[in-house]
């Protein structure tokens, strides 16, 4: 599916795109590469991305990655991985990636969209999660 302006580049939670980033796609990144998630925090498997980053590091950076930046976690309150949180080669944002002028525009369009979708097609709107 193309992405149009305005649009996010992944489509909400669903099965195939939980753990959409996991060991295997870990693994095929070289050691110098950085993985910047501002999407959903459950689209990285955290355990394999602890492992990733641990590995860069007894390794001297010949395996794993780099480091990461996380605008948002699997489970940001009561659960979430402090392990992660405190690794030297993870940044940690507060959730707040989308908060600029160009995101604020992209989800009035989201909005205006999907009453369009609804009211004048007729259908599910496109990005709708419930």
């Amino acid at each position: 599916m193309p992405v149009r302006r305005g649009e996010p580049a992944l489509p909400p939670l669903i099965e195939e795109t939980h753990d959409l980033i996991g060991e295997h796609e870990l693994e095929v990144m070289k050691p110098s590469a950085y993985l910047v998630n501002t999407a959903r925090g459950e689209c990285v498997d955290e355990a394999a991305l602890l492992m990733a980053l641990d590995e860069s590091v007894a390794s001297g950076g010949r395996h794993g990655i780099r480091a990461v930046a996380l605008d948002t976690l699997a489970h940001e309150a009561r659960e979430r991985n402090e392990r992660l949180i405190r690794h030297p080669r993870c940044v940690v944002t507060p959730h707040s990636a989308y908060d600029s002028l160009e995101a604020a525009d992209a989800l009035c369009l989201m909005g205006l969209q999907a009453v369009c979708e609804l009211l004048l097609e007729g259908r599910r709107p496109t990005w709708c999660v419930s």
